[in-house]
């Protein structure tokens, strides 16, 4: 249900709700959260929650606080806490949008595909895996089983897991369209249903809490790293894009930049050796998703992308795609893509396509 912010305060009266969860994300898509109590809502809907942004990469303000604006659409429900929680827009004292706020970023290029005609979907899947934990809670590096690419129970022990995780993201208007054991020891896959591109931003957030939650209750720890056991499968944020109306020349375009939009979609040194991997697969990093040809399917980023970010360059890049009529290469393989960090760096750095579409504070932070 998207709730407004009259039914988000009437629901928390009637649930008798502790506490009101803000949740937000810094430039490389780390959540962060203020927590305050449901006597703030009014002020949180009309005027913005005051915090202080320091040491949060890309949001400093010599100007002191900034304000957390939530989206009531965007309230779900935490039973077993007794908490609401909403994504938050991120503003100046006077109202104007913070430039490094990802989410105000991916609004924006959502637009700009609007005013093309075009209305966009997409929908996403994670891989992750389990770990045990050890007497302290710490994380070990033993894979919670050893079962395959689709396995099914016993040597699986993560299906009740899975159907908890999703249960729970249903319980938050998030539906998953399939999980399944994946390649790696311990390595599992959740698919989630389409939507805009805001609302499959959030839903990535959402699922990566929830997996999180549902491993910890159950004494394991949940890993999203590209690369978390060497000579395994990597963990990978695949992304379907449907709606382009355009797709051979939103194709292209991806196709076009994906080079120097590869330190955005792959951030970390973990994701380069999860690169070089595919690469030695023969993997194809973006191509059209089905056999009816009005799909597109990037497989190339990983869970350490920033989604919003993900998304808005991958917006971008498909409408100069279609801007240009551009035309696709009938071959795309990975080795166009940039093999370390540094120089998925460099490449960002002299990029005219990623300075006009990213502020400066977000490429700072990256580069």
């Amino acid at each position: 249900m998207l709730y407004t912010a009259a039914q988000v305060m009437e629901f928390t009266e009637q649930e008798d709700v502790q506490f009101v969860r803000l949740a937000f994300f810094d430039v490389l898509g780390h959540l962060k959260t203020v927590s305050v109590s449901p006597c703030q809502l009014h002020r949180a809907f009309t005027r913005g929650i005051p915090f202080d942004p320091s040491g949060i990469k890309g949001f400093e303000h010599p100007g002191g606080a900034l304000l957390l604006c939530p989206a009531a659409d965007t309230c779900a429900f935490l039973a077993p806490e007794k908490t609401i929680r909403m994504y938050c827009s991120i503003l100046y004292p006077d109202g104007t949008p913070l430039p490094a706020d990802s989410r105000a970023l991916l609004h924006r290029a959502d637009q700009a595909a609007a005013k093309m005609g075009l209305s966009l979907r997409f929908s996403g899947e994670y891989t992750f895996y389990l770990f045990t934990t050890d007497a302290n809670g710490n994380s070990t590096n033993i894979p919670h089983d050893r079962a395959g690419y689709m396995d099914a129970a016993p040597p699986d022990k993560g299906a009740g897991l899975r159907r908890e995780i999703c249960l729970a993201l249903e319980g938050e208007g998030v539906f998953t369209r399939l999980s399944q054991h994946h390649r790696g020891p311990g390595q599992h896959l959740i698919r989630w249903c389409s939507g805009s591109a805001m609302e499959t931003a959030d839903t990535a957030a959402s699922l990566c809490g929830a997996v999180h939650a549902v491993a910890q209750r159950h004494g394991l720890h949940a890993s999203f790293a590209p690369k978390p056991l060497p000579k395994e499968a990597g963990n990978g944020l695949h992304i379907r894009v449907s709606g382009t109306h355009h797709t051979e020349a939103f194709l292209a375009g991806i196709q076009t930049h994906l080079r120097d939009m590869t330190v955005f979609f792959n951030p970390t040194q973990q994701s380069y050796e999860r690169l070089h991997m595919l690469r030695a697969e023969n993997r194809t990093p973006v191509s059209v998703s089905n056999p009816d040809g009005d799909g597109i399917l990037l497989t190339s980023p990983d869970p350490a992308a920033n989604p919003y970010i993900l998304l808005t360059l991958l917006i971008y890049a498909g409408l100069d795609g279609v801007r240009r009529g551009l035309a696709p290469a009938a071959e795309f393989a990975l080795h166009k893509l940039p093999c370390t960090m540094e120089e998925a760096s460099r490449f960002a750095a002299i990029s005219d396509f990623i300075g006009s579409v990213l502020p400066r504070q977000v490429t700072d932070a990256y580069l």
